[in-house]
């Protein structure tokens, strides 16, 4: 059996995670050349992909992170796009481990959230 964190301390690593995670989604050269293909080929100013953290789901004994990400772009955009997160998400993890401070750094797991698409057809 697995310990319980107290909820308070997984909302603080929750938000803790958002805010990394987002924020490597922002700077971060590997992980940015795998969410958009432009990128890996030095044409910044064109971006056929935008991918955002559009929510972060900590498990309650700490292990596991589910990042939802909501992705802008056309299908094969969107397919490229969550691919390459799924094979970044080792990488992602590593990198969070250096930043933050937990005993054990969290399972990185990346999720197609695609609620924003649908409140658009609505």
């Amino acid at each position: 059996m697995t310990a319980m964190a107290h909820p308070r301390r997984v909302a603080k690593v929750q938000q803790q995670m958002r805010r990394e995670i987002s924020n490597m989604m922002q700077t971060d050269k590997n992980l940015r050349a795998m969410v958009s293909p432009e990128e890996r080929m030095g044409v910044d100013h064109l971006l056929s992909v935008m991918a955002t953290v559009a929510d972060v789901e900590v498990s309650n004994d700490l292990q596991v992170v589910k990042v939802y990400v909501s992705i802008l772009g056309d299908e094969r955009g969107k397919k490229n796009a969550i691919a390459g997160l799924k094979r970044m998400e080792q990488y992602v993890r590593r990198k969070i481990g250096q930043k933050v401070s937990l005993r054990l750094t969290p399972e990185i797991r990346f999720i197609y959230d695609d609620s924003f698409e649908r409140g658009q057809k609505v």
